[in-house]
């Protein structure tokens, strides 16, 4: 396997484990979850049952030692609590905001060189994320490793990771800058006279922030629509979504290549998206302060305005 493959993170985060050891409050993954291993997987609503059966197969393989493997399977489950109760920051933010609007105020409001600030994401912000959600240890590790893994996708060979199409065409979109971190191709876009296609792309992701899930869950069924329901533009087709919180949800076998790649032993895909998520709500949560802040100034000049024209004339 080579760099960057899910047997590099599986030997990256072990050295890291051996060399800097578990902290002092990891290890309680009994505490956080009774019913062992198993119970952990299964709390992982966004994991199609076959891929939760391998993994829990492959854990058997695994060279991790049974606390590491229980402690990073207690930060994914922990981290999609978390993740889960801000789901309604941004359905609260786009019941009150519409998408239109958000795209002219890329467009009209922000020039180019906002943009591309806006949307980069330092790789060292990962570990900061990962601090707020009080995650770290065996799986901060973890995570550390897969966000390089994200960032250089397109050498492993992997296909792609992502289910539906907003989170789908995020992940083609994201792009990864030695020096900036994770960013959106805002330069390359605009020398391509496409911008206007990425930033659909991001907003629509942005708006399936707020659900229904965290993550989505694909089943083997596929259906076509040209019915223009997607505010911008409807893809050719789309997967078609099950409750992923449904045990009795018939779900999807994985590609040959996941089906293969596990065999040998556990799969990040679910972490890949998690780090792609996590990119997407750092630019989001950016997005709605700015947008925020120009609405506030926008209704200040509106307010001085009108007290202006309420002065009276002493001619």
């Amino acid at each position: 396997m080579g760099r960057f493959s899910d047997q590099w993170v599986i030997d990256k985060t072990l050295f890291e484990f051996i060399a800097g050891g578990s902290c002092a409050c990891c290890g309680f993954s009994a505490l956080f979850a009774p019913g062992g291993l198993k119970s952990m997987i299964q709390a992982c609503s966004d994991i199609e049952t076959d891929a939760a059966k391998a993994e829990l197969d492959a854990s058997a393989k695994s060279p991790w030692p049974p606390e590491m493997r229980d402690d990073v399977w207690a930060g994914r489950v922990k981290l999609r609590l978390k993740m889960k109760r801000e789901m309604k920051r941004y359905t609260d933010f786009f019941n009150a905001v519409d998408l239109n609007d958000c795209f002219i105020f890329c467009m009209d409001t922000l020039n180019q060189r906002e943009l591309v600030r806006m949307f980069q994401m330092p790789k060292a912000e990962v570990s900061e994320i990962l601090k707020q959600y009080d995650i770290h240890g065996p799986f901060e590790a973890v995570l550390g490793a897969v966000s390089e893994q994200v960032g250089n996708f397109k050498a492993t060979g992997y296909e792609t990771d992502s289910v539906g199409i907003e989170e789908t065409n995020f992940e083609k979109i994201l792009a990864y800058d030695r020096r900036g971190g994770f960013i959106l191709p805002i330069e390359s876009a605009v020398r391509q006279n496409v911008l206007d296609q990425v930033l659909r792309v991001f907003l629509l992701r942005m708006k399936s922030l707020g659900g229904p899930k965290l993550l989505e869950r694909k089943t083997s069924k596929q259906h076509h629509h040209n019915d223009g329901t997607s505010e911008f533009e409807v893809a050719d087709h789309e997967e078609k979504y099950v409750d992923a919180d449904d045990p009795d949800s018939a779900d999807l076998d994985d590609n040959a290549q996941e089906k293969n790649e596990r065999l040998a032993g556990p799969s990040f895909r679910m972490d890949r998206r998690i780090i792609r998520l996590l990119v997407a709500k750092y630019w989001a949560d950016q997005f709605m302060e700015r947008y925020n802040i120009a609405l506030k100034k926008q209704m200040s000049n509106t307010d001085s305005e009108i007290s202006s024209n309420d002065v009276p004339n002493d001619s």
